[in-house]
C-alpha cells in the first residue's frame, strides 16, 4: 500500500466519509474461519465475511468509526481506518471491494 494507516483514535472527522477501514486479509483470523469480532462490532454492517478470503469492507456503508480496529484481536491489527483520497482512486466511493 505505502502509505501509513492511521489510528481512529488521533482523527478527527469532520463528515462521514471522509475516512474508511481497509482490511490486509493475510492478518485476519476470519481467513481460516477463526474470528468474527469485526463483523458483529460494525454499526453500519459494512463488514462481510467472504469464505477463503477473508473479510471484505462495504466502502458506501463504511463510516470509518474505527470500531472494527479496535475490536481486531491481532497484532499488527488486520483493520486499520485511512482516508477516503489514499484509498479510492478518484474519491469515488461507488465501487465496493476489498482493499488491500
Amino acid at each position: 500500500m505505502g502509505e501509513a494507516l492511521l489510528d481512529p483514535a488521533t482523527l478527527v472527522r469532520q463528515d462521514a466519509g471522509v475516512v474508511v477501514a481497509v482490511v490486509r486479509n493475510d492478518r485476519c483470523l476470519a481467513q481460516r474461519g477463526g474470528c468474527f469480532s469485526c463483523l458483529e462490532s460494525c454499526p453500519e454492517e459494512a463488514i462481510a465475511l467472504e469464505l477463503g478470503s477473508g473479510i471484505r469492507i462495504d466502502q458506501e456503508r463504511c463510516t470509518g468509526c474505527g470500531s472494527c480496529v479496535a475490536i481486531c484481536p491481532v497484532t499488527p491489527k488486520a483493520l486499520a481506518v485511512t482516508p477516503v483520497q489514499s484509498n479510492i482512486v478518484g474519491n469515488h466511493r461507488g465501487e465496493k471491494g476489498v482493499c488491500e
